[in-house]
């Protein structure tokens, strides 16, 4: 199949047009300012959805007005951080109170309060590196318990609530405890690979190919052993158990790694199910045939140019129409009509009365004269529907279930929503689940009945239960109403989730799903962006697209199209999401760094410049578009050194320097991690419109007070008061330099790379030669170098025998001009130069580190390109029409990556923050300061002047 994307532009650049390959349009506008103004969605031939945005006079954009005209209004405080967040009037809740959320924030940009509609209120509380350590709710239907957090020095998070996670010295976790009792424990082999995990169903293992893929998982419920095949594109091909319950699994795919088809047969080689899926070129699934299951045959969906499910044709030959509003709401299912306010929240349907709480969540359901209330704690967790009561742990995850006098416990995989048994209340284990190294469902154990096999469909359903036979399966219509059964119900179902087998919802971590509606029983709290359109809608399931979008987290919709869920990803993690992913939901931010600004995959987190007005995603620097006063020129602001701050750090917030003296004081005081004296250098000298040191020196020889030398004299200070108080004022519009003393009392302030570069000089034909050798920007090779010769290194770039020797000469021994892994070496060695560190000592290889320094070079520019080849990351290009699809890193990424394990970077780049202290520094370097001395290193070495030094390059002779 080929398939072709249009895309259009105006004379500005900005994209006006995207043509999908069945020919659809969809369109944007674009004002005199390059904002856009207008979305413009496709229905049909004669049909579109438009939804449009407006802004205030700085340009933030300060309204969405969806597809059937209801506008919802945000506003700023002077950081540029959304106040108030205001939805359209309804029927039931007119006045502007009942459908305002108003935050509340600190100096340093926390958001220490949320008040929501009906005098419902969460406050928070921050430590002085803006981590959430507790977070309370009061005014809602029920109490919410008091969600209390703990970090350790390293900024990991250590305690939440009742559960306590202990890492080891990688940052891996290896123990999750609820109270005294362990519920997850985990182990690794010497790459970082998770090789064991115990939980409430018992020990799993791992193992890895020489590939870093996923070699073999052993099943403690089944005890199989479970052995994944690869085709030659490393897609998963086939899982085999051999042991305990043998079958075989086979997964096909078609020319653009979309999955068309499942097969299952048991040891004796007889088919027990099998799945097929057809798509179209905008990767709509378009069929999906069953056999051996319930239900079984074959079903036929139909779509609006918006992607959106028109219609549904059953194996019997059974159709069902849908049909959806403007705003994404489903109206029509069939026979069945449905209705919604303005807000997008269901009113009727199917003839059921819905009403709602001024915040949006379900307060009560009538069908036929009965009535069922609903109850939320002020967290927007339900806590009541009807006679089923439900608690939750610090993390959101359901903890127990009340009905009548039963009551269940509910224990959990790591820290994601993966259901790992559940007890009654006394004890007695009534169900277990295996799972896999993400998180997926591999077995079952429920009631008295044995241990089997499960199988799961490409959205993630429980479809089948096995042993040397099919034992259950079951067939669910396109928005997860089960419509054929065999055999035992089982707990989970849709989406793989807990299914409340009184209620028939569907949890789904932050929220419960409604099948029969197709709706979320209360308003989601993260903010989407709103391309397209219906992600506006905080009610709807899977972007009116359920059967390729699940949405694990509550929060966000994923695409499914190149997995199987229950059938592995290769990126370990805690659980179905990282413990990034966990983090970021409820605002912890993994280091109290900047947070995420756009979906994470799992869609843990979802917001940007549209706002995140959620009780739960609450980092203060999700937002870092600055918009500026248009009085001013760009002239005038770089003179003013408008990207830095007046303590030396990179403006991170809006408008910064728009906001009063006052607030700027308050800000850089209580948010102003300490920098390296490289980076306020690289930071003063950008300030000033210089391009490297050598101008700014030479700046300085002509005229010592040239002005935009004003920063950069900082670094030269001997009197440091210690503190980050305003010694000299500035306003916009003034001539004047902030300054700012720094809390770093050294008196030597030379910019230390300029020396540091010039080391590499007699080096420039090898670095040059390796570059080529392994196909590396041979800029970025020289970064990695420099970078490695820095102070921040722990050997202080002086690499020697006396290391080795100190350390053991140990596989984790850094040596040589690059800084390299004694055992990295060894691998790039068989990897690259066939096999050259076979049958080498560590001691052998540290010498050639130390000693062969063109052999040294070479060896960083193939683990660089090892990197390259091995780390793939989000962003790639909008491969079959969706955009969650991967790339591999590029040279500067792989610089960065260079001093990270790869896992831990690619989970990092991921929007984890595994490990941040190392990641973030060293991107923040070889971004900064590190990239332009190497840009000036291969200036220098083409000129006749460039000499040097007479010290130091001896070290690596």
């Amino acid at each position: 199949m080929l398939r072709t994307y249009g895309y259009g532009f105006d004379v500005a650049g900005n994209p006006t047009s995207v043509t999908s390959p069945e020919g659809h349009v969809t369109k944007q506008t674009f004002d005199a300012l390059n904002r856009a103004t207008s979305l413009i969605e496709p229905v049909s031939g004669s049909e579109s959805i438009t939804t449009t945005f407006g802004y205030d006079a700085t340009g933030t954009r300060t309204r969405l007005t969806d597809g059937r005209g209801n506008a919802t209004w945000t506003s700023y405080n002077s950081l540029g951080l959304a106040e108030t967040v205001t939805e359209p009037a309804t029927t039931a809740h007119p006045n502007a109170a009942d459908r305002t959320w108003t935050h509340i924030y600190d100096a340093a940009g926390n958001q220490k309060a949320t008040i929501q509609p009906g005098e419902v209120r969460i406050d928070r509380t921050f430590d002085h590196l803006g981590r959430l350590t507790k977070e309370t709710g009061a005014g809602g239907g029920a109490a919410a318990s008091e969600r209390a957090f703990g970090y350790d020095l390293a900024s990991r998070l250590t305690t939440a609530g009742d559960l306590t996670v202990d890492y080891n010295d990688r940052s891996l976790p290896l123990k999750i405890s609820r109270g005294t009792a362990q519920e997850t424990a985990y182990g690794y082999d010497d790459g970082g690979n998770l090789a064991q995990r115990i939980d409430a169903a018992g020990t799993a293992t791992f193992t890895w190919d020489g590939a870093n893929r996923l070699e073999t998982t052993t099943d403690p419920l089944t005890n199989r052993t479970l052995t994944y095949g690869y085709d030659p594109a490393s897609r998963l091909k086939t899982i085999t158990a051999t042991s305990g319950q043998a079958s075989t699994q086979t997964i096909d795919y078609d020319n653009m790694d979309r999955i068309t088809g499942q097969t299952l047969q048991n040891g004796s080689g007889t088919q027990l199910a099998k799945i097929t899926y057809g798509w179209d070129k905008d990767n709509n699934l378009t069929t999906k045939t069953t056999a051996g299951t319930a239900g079984a045959g074959t079903n036929t969906y139909g779509y609006d140019h918006a992607g959106r499910l028109t219609s549904w044709t059953a194996p019997g030959g059974a159709v069902t129409a849908y049909e959806w509003d403007a705003s994404g709401n489903r109206t029509k299912a069939g026979n069945k009509t449905f209705a919604y306010d303005e807000r997008n929240r269901l009113t009727s349907g199917d003839g059921t009365d819905y009403t709602y709480t001024p915040r949006g969540t379900l307060a009560t359901q009538t069908k036929a004269g009965t009535t069922t209330n609903y109850t939320f704690n002020a967290f927007d967790q339900l806590i009541a529907d009807g006679d089923s009561l439900y608690s939750y742990d610090a993390i959101g995850r359901m903890t127990t279930r009340i009905r009548g006098t039963a009551k269940q416990s509910f224990a959990y995989s790591g820290l994601g929503n993966d259901l790992a048994a559940i007890t009654d209340s006394s004890g007695a284990v009534q169900a277990k689940y295996s799972r896999d190294i993400n998180g997926g469902l591999l077995s079952l154990q429920e009631g008295a009945g044995a241990a089997a096999a499960t199988l799961s469909d490409l959205h993630g359903d429980l479809v089948a239960t096995f042993t040397a036979n099919l034992q259950t399966s079951t067939a669910y219509d396109p928005f997860g109403t089960a419509i054929a059964q065999t055999g035992t119900k089982t707990n989970l179902g849709y989406q793989g989730e807990y299914t409340d087998p009184d209620t028939g919802k569907v949890n789904m971590h932050a929220r419960w799903y409604q099948p029969d509606t197709s709706t979320f029983s209360s308003r989601d709290t993260a903010t989407l962006n709103p391309n397209p359109s219906v992600q506006a809608n905080r009610y709807t399931y899977a972007n009116a697209s359920p059967l390729i979008g699940t949405d694990p987290t509550g929060h966000a919709t994923v695409i499914n199209g190149g997995s199987i869920a229950g059938n592995a990803s290769y990126t370990p993690g805690v659980g179905s999401k990282s413990v990034s992913e966990i983090y970021a939901q409820y605002g912890i931010m993994f280091g109290g760094g900047s947070g995420f600004r756009e979906d994470i995959g799992g869609g843990a987190i979802a917001c940007d410049i549209w706002s995140c007005d959620s009780a739960e995603v609450i980092d203060p620097t999700w937002i870092q578009q600055i918009e500026w006063n248009p009085g001013f020129s760009q002239d005038e602001l770089a003179r003013l050194g408008w990207k830095v701050m007046p303590n030396g750090r990179l403006v991170d917030q809006p408008n910064f320097w728009f906001a009063s003296e006052k607030v700027q004081n308050e800000y850089m005081t209580k948010w102003s991690p300490l920098l390296t004296n490289d980076d306020l250098a690289f930071n003063w000298v950008a300030a000033g419109g210089l391009a490297s040191i050598e101008a700014m020196e030479n700046a300085a020889r002509r005229n010592p007070n040239d002005p935009r030398l004003a920063g950069f004299k900082l670094m030269s200070q001997e009197n440091y008061s210690g503190t980050l108080k305003r010694s000299k004022g500035i306003k916009p519009g003034s001539r004047n330099y902030a300054a700012y003393t720094t809390r770093d009392s050294s008196t030597d302030q030379r910019y230390g790379y300029y020396t540091k570069y010039k080391r590499l000089i007699k080096l420039k034909t090898i670095i040059n030669e390796a570059a080529k050798e392994h196909g590396i920007d041979r800029n970025a090779l020289a970064a990695v170098l420099i970078y490695e010769m820095s102070h921040w290194e722990p050997t202080g770039g002086y690499p020697g025998d006396a290391v080795g020797e100190k350390e053991g000469w140990q596989d984790w021994t850094s040596l040589g001009i690059g800084q390299m892994q004694i055992g990295t070496a060894r691998e790039m060695m068989k990897e690259y130069y066939g096999d050259m560190g076979k049958n080498l000592s560590n001691r052998a290889i540290g010498g050639i580190l130390n000693h062969d320094t063109r052999m040294a070079v070479r060896l960083a520019a193939a683990y660089m390109r090892y990197l390259k080849k091995t780390i793939k990351v989000p962003g790639g290009p909008h491969r079959n029409g969706k955009e969650n699809t991967t790339r591999h890193i590029n040279d500067w990424e792989a610089a960065v990556a260079y001093g990270v394990k790869p896992t831990d970077f690619a989970k990092w780049r991921s929007g984890g923050p595994a490990p941040t202290a190392e990641a973030q520094k060293r991107w923040n370097a070889i971004y900064g300061w590190v990239r332009s001395a190497a840009n000036e290193y291969w200036d220098c070495v083409s000129s006749t002047s460039c000499k040097e030094p007479a010290s130091d390059y001896n070290s690596w002779q």
